[in-house]
């Protein structure tokens, strides 16, 4: 009868430490899904509103000074992830194929992306 009751006693335990390390898991997970940064995406655009491919967008976050760059796409789509949240930023958008390039102010939130589209004004591709 007592070593039943050990028996009884130690698969206890041993359930109560298995479900411990399993909450352990599950909240040492929901924390480092935690999202601590913010996004700015956009579109950059000729005068007729065609896709500008291979343009340089430059976000700079005015406080710290911290710069982030990006490419546009074919489609002269950009990202830039991984971004300080607040602000503000200035974004500013270049092409080598097209006069003139754009300036935005932006802020962004924790977790949000913040869309900006440029579109130059004149020039040709």
């Amino acid at each position: 009868m007592i070593k039943e009751v050990k028996n009884k006693m130690t698969n206890k335990n041993i359930m109560r430490s298995i479900m411990a390390v399993l909450m352990a898991m599950v909240v040492s997970i929901s924390v480092t899904a935690q999202v601590t940064t913010s996004e700015i995406v956009g579109r950059v655009s000729d005068g007729q509103g065609q896709s500008v491919a291979g343009a340089s967008v430059e976000a700079t976050h005015v406080p710290s000074g911290t710069v982030y760059t990006a490419t546009t796409n074919d489609a002269g789509r950009y990202a830039l992830p991984g971004m300080r949240v607040g602000g503000p930023y200035t974004v500013k958008s270049r092409s080598g194929r097209i006069q003139g390039s754009g300036t935005r102010e932006s802020t962004t939130q924790l977790g949000y992306r913040r869309d900006r589209q440029f579109q130059f004004e004149h020039g040709d591709r």
